[in-house]
């Protein structure tokens, strides 16, 4: 599972998706027992950060890469990519989901 979470999340990165914020959650829970985990996590939102600002290194896809445009949106901070426990985003996903199963 670790390999797969830093595969997908390494190509989403690439992408500038923010699809990738779920492998960055998985592999900081990796790291409390594999170290490189959280090294790859490090190094999975440094190359997200350079593609929301346009610094993509996607020539050999040129043709199906999509071209987001740099704005303010690219200094997402850590927590407007992987919200912490307890905030405002999170208790709002777990309302949700505890009024839908009840």
């Amino acid at each position: 599972m670790l390999y797969s979470c830093n595969q997908a999340g390494s190509f989403l990165a690439r992408l500038g998706r923010p699809e990738v914020s779920h492998c960055l959650g998985g592999l900081e829970q990796y790291s409390a027992a594999y170290e490189e985990a959280g090294e790859q996590a490090a190094e999975m939102r440094r190359v997200y950060h350079q593609a929301r600002s346009g610094e993509q290194d996607l020539n050999h896809m040129s043709s199906v890469a999509p071209r987001i445009p740099p704005h303010t949106s690219a200094t997402m901070t850590d927590q407007q990519v992987i919200p912490k426990k307890g905030s405002p985003k999170v208790n709002a996903f777990r309302q949700a989901k505890s009024s839908a199963q009840g």
